[in-house]
């Protein structure tokens, strides 16, 4: 039997390995299985990381019922019901969250994007057979929040870190 800590930290690690998967399907920009599409494989994986985070916060109750509901109410473009635009309650309720674009959108005006994160081990794995460099450009996925077009894995990867920074203060 495994602790709520325990269920915790694996929704957690869950919503980690879709969110590289999502990043290695936009890098790669060949579908992960035999769909038609890269967009709607994003949009597959976006759900599963909607409800990983989901889980997270329904196994964190259990322990903080308040501080949970003040967690979720600082997200509601995640954790809101369906009419307040709740993307994680309306792909499992009501429609499939799709993606909204797929391209490339300049940041703002003096903004410039770095991709920190470390490069998925699928995408890794591949290039480890090549000497030469590949500059390759792939559409990013983006998907409406509050009315803006935002990065799809930026949005989740912010969003999982907020979750972290959370789950340290009630267990």
């Amino acid at each position: 039997m495994t602790t709520i800590k325990q269920d915790i930290n694996f929704k957690i690690k869950e919503s980690k390995f879709h969110i590289e998967l999502l990043e290695t399907l936009e890098q790669s920009g060949k579908t992960l299985t035999h769909q038609n599409s890269t967009e709607e494989e994003a949009s597959y994986i976006l759900s599963a990381i909607l409800n990983a985070f989901y889980s997270v916060t329904e196994l964190s109750g259990e322990n903080k019922d308040l501080k949970v509901k003040t967690f979720k109410n600082q997200f509601p473009s995640i954790y809101a019901g369906v009419s307040k635009g709740g993307l994680r309650n309306t792909t499992v309720h009501v429609s499939h969250v799709k993606i909204d674009h797929s391209g490339y959108i300049p940041p703002s005006g003096g903004e410039v994007n770095f991709n920190m994160r470390p490069t998925p081990k699928l995408i890794v794995d591949a290039k480890k057979d090549t000497t030469s460099v590949d500059f390759n450009f792939t559409p990013n996925f983006y998907i409406k929040v509050d009315g803006k077009l935002k990065n799809v894995i930026e949005f989740c990867t912010q969003h999982l870190h907020a979750l972290e920074t959370f789950v340290k203060t009630i267990t």
